[in-house]
């Protein structure tokens, strides 16, 4: 898969090169890509479905991998297939949430693969963290 500068997957993997990511992240991103509300989501599950099948990002969550030890959580991929993944995933989207806990309930883990592909782009443009710098 041939990633472009500045598109979604460009701005997801530069986002979470060196740290697991929220799916309210690119979530929040997806919008400077599209306008129109209901195809967000569509743009959204279509493009993390693509860098899964190439291998550079996995999805998942934080769990216990011991049940008797309710101390420490690792992140560990979801189980299933991708589109299995993908079912889940898209129910979290379709949820009716309030309190947008939602974008705590998945975390996309960047794979080296990932890594590597981000390594060989240049920054996103910062337009994208113009909101930022308005903040501060």
């Amino acid at each position: 898969m041939k990633i472009h500068p500045d598109t979604l997957e460009h701005l997801i993997l530069h986002l979470g090169r060196d740290d697991w990511m929220p799916i309210g992240e690119p979530a929040g991103y997806v919008e400077t890509f599209e306008e129109d509300p209901s195809k967000r989501r569509i743009l959204l599950v279509n493009t993390l479905q693509s860098l899964a099948r190439a291998g550079f990002i996995q999805l998942g969550d934080f769990a216990h991998r011991d049940p008797e030890d309710r101390g420490i959580r690792d992140w560990m991929e979801w189980p299933g297939t991708l589109d299995d993944q993908l079912t889940r995933l898209g129910k979290i989207l379709d949820a009716d949430d309030p309190d947008d806990s939602w974008r705590w309930t998945c975390w996309l883990n960047i794979t080296e693969a990932g890594r590597n592909a981000a390594a060989e782009l240049p920054k996103p443009s910062s337009r994208f963290f113009d909101w930022m710098r308005k903040r501060s």
